[in-house]
């Protein structure tokens, strides 16, 4: 008999079950809501009102099926678009709320002009897991500039990546923010990069507390804060700028003190020349000096001697000595250590001396010095 199989329906006529509808213009299916329709082009338009209702819903009870998908062979294959609310939102209880697959492109891309483009929040898990065949995830370079970024309203927790490829962290929230250079390790699991070349190298924090090279100063000099507040080597701005000045006469050295209190160079034995120590400084400094002596003698008498040292012939330290006596034909031995301070000693070079006196007797005394050490430096 006669077939009555519908034909394909056309503009104006009704949408028939299991038949295709060939339309110049927009189908749209509403829930009586009243619309003000979109003027694109598309073939279905779903329109809806109240919480939780859909313009367009799908479902596929099926173990891995589709609800709704959507196909675009080089366009978009499903856009969301919303003034306040979400583009596109998904839903699982146990498997993706949301899910892009791409073979050749990003599987979900996001994009925002002033916010936050894609986030993600988890209440007990974690708010993103990535994994990758060449990296698990890549921060852009900024497109120019290094450093830390020196404009615009960041928070804490941000991560940024200047021109050169260098990794900043945000430690303290405002414009721009406080950020910290984060110091990769070459292999040991990470850690800071060791900028050192040389030995005695030094590590200083440089800009920003970035790890930076110091190389090792000359000799004498010491490491300080220099004018600009920065850690530096340098030379002493007092004494001599080196290693303290010592003379030493272990050999024996006779010597014969005049009567009547005179001072007298100390000579080595058979020198004419006094026992001298010269030193040059850099700059008003303090010189410290330091002597021992011993003396072994013979006399029936009351000895008392005393020392001084001598700056450049000119100035004396105090007078330091002692009072010794013995019976006669009895040997006494005399040690002493002595010590004075010359203060305000200007720039240039110095000579200093060591002296001696017999403070009590009006006879000249001979003795021998068995050792004699000078040392002179900064105080």
């Amino acid at each position: 008999g006669l077939s009555t199989r519908a034909s394909q329906a056309a503009n104006g006529d009704a949408v028939l079950a299991g038949q295709s509808v060939s339309a110049t213009a927009p189908t749209r299916i509403s829930n009586t809501v009243s619309l003000t329709p979109d003027s694109t082009a598309d073939g279905v338009q779903g329109y809806a009102t109240g919480a939780n209702n859909a313009g367009l819903f799908g479902r596929n009870n099926t173990t891995d099926g589709i609800g709704v998908s959507g196909a675009a062979p080089s366009g978009t294959g499903v856009f969301g678009e919303s003034s306040n609310g979400f583009g596109v939102g998904g839903k699982s209880d146990a498997k993706y709320g949301v899910y892009g697959k791409s073979n050749s492109a990003e599987g979900v891309y996001a994009e925002s002009t002033s916010s936050t483009a894609v986030r993600g929040v988890s209440t007990s898990g974690v708010g993103g897991s990535f994994a990758g065949g060449l990296s698990a995830i890549r921060l852009v370079p900024a497109a120019s500039g290094t450093g830390a970024p020196t404009a615009g309203a960041h928070l804490q927790g941000e991560l940024y990546v200047d021109s050169a490829g260098t990794l900043f962290y945000c430690t303290t929230a405002g414009t721009p923010g406080t950020w910290q250079q984060v110091a990769l390790g070459s292999g040991g699991g990470g850690g800071m990069t060791n900028p050192m070349t040389t030995q005695n190298d030094l590590i200083i924090g440089g800009t920003s507390g970035a790890p930076a090279r110091l190389a090792k100063g000359s000799n004498g000099q010491i490491l300080t804060v220099n004018g600009s507040g920065n850690v530096a080597w340098a030379t002493p701005s007092g004494g001599g700028g080196g290693a303290p000045i010592i003379k030493t006469i272990s050999a024996s050295a006779s010597f014969t003190l005049s009567a009547n209190s005179t001072w007298e160079d100390l000579k080595a034995e058979n020198l004419t020349d006094p026992l001298q120590v010269s030193v040059t400084l850099s700059a008003t400094s303090e010189l410290l000096c330091l002597a021992t002596v011993l003396v072994r003698g013979a006399s029936a008498n009351w000895l008392s001697l005393g020392f001084r040292f001598s700056l450049d012939g000119t100035t004396y330290s105090p007078v330091m000595g002692e009072g010794m006596s013995a019976n006669a034909n009895q040997t006494y031995i005399y040690m002493q250590t002595l010590h004075a301070v010359f203060s305000g000693v200007t720039s240039g070079s110095h000579q200093i001396r060591l002296q001696s006196s017999d403070q009590t007797s009006s006879l000249d005394r001979a003795f021998t010095m068995r050792q004699l050490t000078v040392l002179v430096g900064s105080a």
